[in-house]
């Protein structure tokens, strides 16, 4: 990969990046060796070198810049999108997020109870799907108030995972996530973390906009690691500028609300025009330099999981602006 300049990491540090500094970093010349091992790409997640910014997207960038595989481009997105959802968790903690139960993540079947004792918070339930929480530090759980007016009311908890009352489930291969750390978990009058309830309810303020915030933030992630794996992906230098160019579409989506109705449009157009270049991308993706086989794939599956959710975003968002969509 051409490159035009050398730029110390510590640029990326602050509260946030401007276009230009995010330009400086991906053409940056770096000696730092690409991470492709996951548990070490983890341990590196909790170094100075991420720790030091408290900007979720800094972070971003700073962690994909290394990764040495799509898996680790996934933590790394995965990771943000939950700083992004809560900007106190601890600079040095790798995360989980735990929703979904044996029927799935829709509010009415978290059964995950939240209790008190003596004072206490504390929940006991089950968690399926629990991605990251093998190596996570701090896990952000779903757990059910009661029921008023037949509505499951839900709250937003911090569980320390050294607390006692966890209990992790293995999951077998075929419900594995490649390389991802991935386990189910119970839990038994765990204590809350700092016996502390996130405000607002918590399907609107973090379970719904969780998914959208994952896809952006690991599409991003995996475009960068992409770019700094330069020419030996075998992409032609018109799919690589493409590449900054989807890129900073993500910072412009990174810095909007991610909810009004011109934000919705914007994330509509970066996830669409992401997918073409990974459609293009498979085409020559055979020319690839064969190190990176193992690693790396041209498979833009991530952005199919959620895309009857953001179409339901689009056709709201235009809605919004008095247009129905074409049919």
């Amino acid at each position: 990969m051409v490159v035009t300049q050398a730029v110390s990491y510590d640029r990326l540090f602050g509260a946030s990046m401007d276009i230009q500094e995010l330009l400086d970093a991906l053409t940056a010349k770096s000696d730092e060796p690409l991470i492709s091992d996951t548990a070490d790409f983890i341990e590196f997640l909790s170094t100075e070198a991420v720790t030091h910014s408290t900007d979720p997207f800094s972070r971003l960038v700073t962690a994909a810049l290394r990764a040495g595989s799509q898996a680790n481009a996934t933590i790394a997105g995965h990771q943000s999108a939950i700083r992004r959802l809560f900007p106190s968790t601890p600079a040095d903690a790798v995360t989980a997020f735990c929703v979904s139960e044996s029927k799935g993540p829709h509010p009415r079947f978290i059964n995950t109870q939240l209790g008190e004792t003596g004072g206490q918070l504390h929940i006991t339930g089950e968690k399926m799907w629990g991605t990251m929480a093998p190596a996570a530090s701090l896990l952000y759980v779903a757990a059910s108030t009661g029921v008023v007016d037949g509505q499951n009311q839900l709250a937003m908890v911090g569980i320390d995972t050294g607390s006692p009352g966890i209990t992790e489930i293995p999951l077998p291969p075929e419900r594995q996530a490649g390389a991802v750390p991935i386990c189910d978990l119970t839990f038994e009058q765990t204590p809350v973390y700092g016996n502390h309830v996130f405000p607002g309810d918590a399907y609107t303020t973090y379970i719904k906009p969780f998914r959208l915030i994952e896809d952006v933030f690991s599409t991003v992630a995996m475009q960068i690691g992409l770019f700094r794996l330069g020419s030996g992906t075998g992409l032609s230098h018109d799919l690589r500028e493409d590449l900054i160019g989807l890129i900073i579409q993500g910072h412009a989506v990174a810095a909007s609300n991610m909810d009004s109705s011109g934000a919705l449009l914007l994330i509509t157009s970066y996830l669409r025009a992401s997918q073409e270049h990974w459609a293009k991308m498979r085409e020559t993706w055979a020319q690839a330099d064969p190190s990176i086989g193992p690693h790396w794939h041209a498979d833009g599956k991530i952005l199919t999981v959620a895309a009857k959710a953001r179409a339901t975003r689009r056709e709201t968002a235009w809605r919004n602006l008095g247009e129905n969509l074409d049919s």
